[in-house]
């Protein structure tokens, strides 16, 4: 080889000597971009993209303030999101109205620039109980080709929505309105000057989407307790003296009854009729029916800064409110929701910043049907659905919800789930549910499957639920599930069961919960078959009446400070781990490594009136109403009793519970010494004009 070639070759090499660890070193410096706050009414979600960072070592932490005050309070733990190059957390619970200001700082051993990033932003003002723009007045006395005023009502509301323009002021008088409201988006207000429908007294306006059967009308006997009538509308709710009806799909089933629903209907759309049995020795001209014959009380097609205040929407065949077509803005708050096969509903992801606030909302008789029979049905009775296709900023506060298949759902439609995981961040994104009292779920009381990104599920009431929250997978996140409070008839937290994968971080932290019925109740639920990983359950009180604790606990999720309790003590709480039983929480404790601070002892809770209250043979055929059925809060008290073992046990964790009253945080939903955070709908009261 030539001299000249060799020397050559040693430049080349001593060159790639040189600038490789040079290009590494870039590759591997944390380089942040600006800082995105999202406010909703509540909270503040956080989002930093970032670049370089390759070998993953960077860290980011956070603390902010209410402007004005000198001290800094922390932030909760950051999440990194390595696939699409971001960090993500949340700031909550706030106020409206409040303005905030954000320091977020970074380090990196490779390098990193800028350290420091500072943002500013204001949670979003209450929705405003406005009256602007022109004056519209309806009555049931009124007439259509009236001019609209307060002496000249029109007599529907449909025609007042006719002649909206944004920013007006609908005033709808007591009485009865068989009408179903479409809304487009001529009917848009803004932010300052929404568009308001408001129910004036001295009661709520009722919108009934039902034609009526009344007692005594003429049925037709087919024979084995079966009785028909003309029904030529296509009939998917069907209501017997305020109480709905099961629903199957064909003859056969109706007279076999299969799943032992006994009050049962089907609607022949080919014959134009509907069949019935009550389930009693009664015939059906004993009862009142109501048939839902239109889809919803009111439909916003694209319509945005729309208020719906003050009114009683019942017996749907689908939702009461539904928001679709990017309707954004709306404000659904303090109306009576009975009988609908969905309360609210939105399914478009340009849907933002809905406010779903200080709704009463039930559907009377779901619990009387088994679990097999409710999963089984061919439509599904769900309170408020957010599905895959919600908005960003969706904030569910204050409401109260009374027996639904689920309570509240994020489930996107069958098949979503792995594409959420590797493609889209829409859906389910800065969204608060909060404050909200729930009772009476056939299935889950907070269904979040999928999860979501900066998701707060905070101070939450739950009472007789099949599952408290399930979170079946969490392919996204960060979700918090915090501070919350249930009772709960099989599981406590579900996870990891659907398909797909669960990466998404989870945490988990200050919740308590005890089981109603006994020997058939998990604490934590995942699935062996699949990663279910970055779930974080901490300083939670889980009461349990099976032997167990968790299936199927991973080294990749994070257990401590919890405190377990089995109300038999007959038998061994149970924890599975790594896909070996382990019988008590000390042989948890020395094969996991982790749960170092935790108890196994009772928690002295206040009042658990209905622990362990009655015997299921199998879950999957119970119903909910054996439970007896949940009317308040307050019939369980989570507070700690004087002496409790979880007084000042609890561990600390970064701007979650930095504010404990004690020597150290207490274990559970309530902290000893701080008043609990505030429900229903004194924590959403709307901004007076």
């Amino acid at each position: 080889m030539k001299r000249n070639s060799i020397a050559a070759m040693m430049f080349l090499v001593l060159a790639l000597c040189t600038v490789a660890p040079a290009a590494r070193a870039a590759e591997d410096a944390l380089k942040p971009g600006r800082a995105d706050l999202y406010p909703t009414w509540h909270a503040i979600g956080i989002e930093i993209p970032y670049t370089g960072d390759a070998n993953a070592n960077g860290k980011a932490s956070f603390v902010w303030r209410v402007a004005g005050d000198t001290a800094w309070r922390n932030g909760v733990e950051m999440v990194r999101d390595a696939t699409r190059r971001l960090w993500w957390a949340s700031i909550f619970p706030l106020s409206p109205d409040e303005r905030i200001e954000v320091q977020v700082a970074f380090e990196d051993p490779d390098g990193c620039e800028p350290k420091l990033l500072e943002a500013k932003t204001a949670t979003r003002p209450a929705p405003v109980q406005t009256v602007s723009g022109r004056q519209i007045w309806v009555s049931p006395g009124g007439q259509d080709d009236a001019s609209g005023a307060k002496d000249a009502p029109y007599r529907t509301i449909g025609r007042a929505a006719r002649n909206l323009k944004g920013g007006d002021t609908v005033h709808v008088l007591s009485g009865i309105y068989p009408e179903y409201v479409e809304l487009n988006k001529q009917a848009s207000g803004t932010w300052d000057h929404p568009t308001v429908f408001v129910g004036e007294g001295p009661t709520q306006p009722v919108i009934d989407a039902s034609i009526a059967i009344e007692k005594g009308d003429t049925w037709t006997e087919v024979g084995g307790g079966v009785f028909s009538c003309p029904a030529a509308d296509k009939i998917t709710l069907v209501i017997q003296d305020g109480t709905r009806a099961y629903g199957y799909s064909s003859m056969k089933d109706l007279k076999a009854d299969p799943m032992d629903s006994r009050r049962v209907f089907f609607h022949d759309s080919a014959s134009g009729r509907l069949f019935v049995k009550t389930g009693t020795d009664k015939p059906p001209s004993a009862y009142s029916y109501q048939l839902a014959t239109k889809p919803h009380g009111f439909d916003l097609q694209g319509a945005s800064h729309v208020e719906i205040r003050n009114f009683e929407i019942r017996n749907t065949s689908d939702a009461a409110v539904r928001i679709s077509a990017g309707g954004s803005g709306n404000a659904i708050f303090g109306n009576s929701i009975l009988n609908c096969r969905l309360a609210i509903s939105i399914n478009d992801p340009k849907c933002d910043d809905t406010a779903i606030w200080g709704n009463t909302i039930r559907l009377n008789g779901q619990t009387d049907f088994t679990w097999n029979a409710t999963m089984a049905e061919f439509w599904e009775f769900s309170c408020i659905g957010l599905q895959l296709w919600t908005g960003r900023g969706t904030s569910v506060i204050g409401n109260r919800i009374d027996g639904y298949r689920y309570l509240i759902t994020l489930e996107p439609p069958p098949g979503e789930a792995e594409k959420l995981a590797a493609s889209t961040l829409t859906g389910n994104r800065d969204l608060d549910i909060m404050y909200n009292e729930l009772f009476n779920a056939a299935d889950d009381g907070l269904e979040a499957d999928s999860g979501g990104v900066n998701v707060r599920v905070y101070a939450n009431h739950m009472r007789n639920c099949n599952t408290g929250i399930s979170i079946a997978p969490c392919t996204r996140g960060p979700v918090y599930v915090l501070r919350n409070d249930f009772t709960f008839r099989t599981l406590m937290f579900k996870f990891g069961i659907n398909a797909g994968t669960s990466y998404g971080a989870c945490f988990c932290d200050h919740n308590s919960g005890y089981a109603l019925t006994r020997d058939s109740s998990v604490g934590i639920y995942f699935n062996a078959s699949l990663p279910t990983t970055a779930k974080r359950f901490r300083n939670n009180i889980l009461v349990l009446t099976g032997e167990d604790v968790m299936l199927a606990m991973r080294p990749q999720n994070v257990l401590d400070g919890n405190c377990y309790w089995r109300v038999s003590s007959e038998k061994s709480l149970k924890f599975q781990w790594e896909g070996k039983w382990l019988h008590g929480l000390p042989a948890f404790q020395e094969a996991s490594g982790m749960e170092q601070s935790a108890l196994a002892a009772d928690p002295m809770l206040n009042a658990t009136p209905g622990i362990a209250a009655y015997s299921v043979k199998d879950y999957n055929f119970s119903r909910a109403s054996e439970a007896g059925l949940v009317r308040s809060p307050g019939e369980s008290d989570f507070r700690l009793r004087t002496g409790s073992p979880c007084i000042d046990r609890g561990v600390p964790i970064r701007g979650i519970n930095d504010d404990f009253a004690g020597a150290a945080p207490d274990i559970g939903a309530h902290e000893v010494g701080r008043e609990s955070p505030p429900s229903g709908p004194a924590a959403v009261q709307p901004a007076a004009n």
